[in-house]
């Protein structure tokens, strides 16, 4: 039911067969909770395909790193067809196979709470935190104070934050106040100060 573990398994195999006090080991790096890939295991063997905000992202993961293509093509149906905010920034984070639905719903979803994003964006690398700012820019539900306390939010997130200069130089502070900008780089000052020192 799973090739990848199937592939390694099988008879002829060049994997390396590693064990743990005797038994046969299958090792899975995985930044989700690890209740989350049992989950997904016994889903697997039971049949029932179920998916909520909280485990499809991490089953879209799961099923495409273990090749079990028809999980991940309904799992992938499944959140395109029901983004919610709590999903979003690992949907971006993932693939851009979700980046479509991403958008459209940060821009025209009445249920999109900032909140969320706020307390996730820090997972997002820099590049991918780029293209989802640049993308989501000028939309009618996020305003440029948005845009830069997403910015500011994950500055303060990063263990540090040396190449942001890019990020930290061109974002534009002509729609906000002067005691925004003043906090904004305030921040920034701190953040470079703990690192220094």
């Amino acid at each position: 039911n799973v090739p990848a573990i199937a592939g390694k398994y099988r008879e002829g195999s060049n994997f390396r067969d590693e064990k743990n006090d005797g038994i046969s080991v299958y090792e899975l790096n995985f930044d989700f909770d690890p209740q989350l890939v049992c989950d997904f295991i016994e889903i697997i063997y039971s049949g029932d395909l179920y998916f909520d905000s909280k485990n499809a992202i991490g089953f879209c993961i799961l099923a495409d790193c273990l090749n079990c293509a028809e999980f991940f093509e309904h799992g992938k149906k499944w959140v395109c067809e029901n983004m919610k905010s709590e999903m979003i920034v690992d949907a971006w984070n993932y693939g851009d196979w979700f980046h479509e639905s991403c958008l459209d719903y940060v821009k025209n979803s009445p249920e999109l709470e900032i909140d969320q994003l706020y307390d996730q964006i820090g997972k997002l690398n820099l590049n991918k935190l780029s293209k989802f700012t640049d993308s989501i820019n000028g939309s009618k539900k996020i305003g440029n104070d948005v845009l830069i306390h997403l910015k500011l939010k994950w500055i303060i997130d990063q263990p540090n934050v040396s190449g942001c200069n890019d990020l930290i130089l061109n974002t534009d502070f002509s729609l906000i106040s002067e005691q925004h900008k003043l906090r904004y780089f305030l921040k920034i000052y701190d953040k470079l100060e703990s690192e220094v020192g």
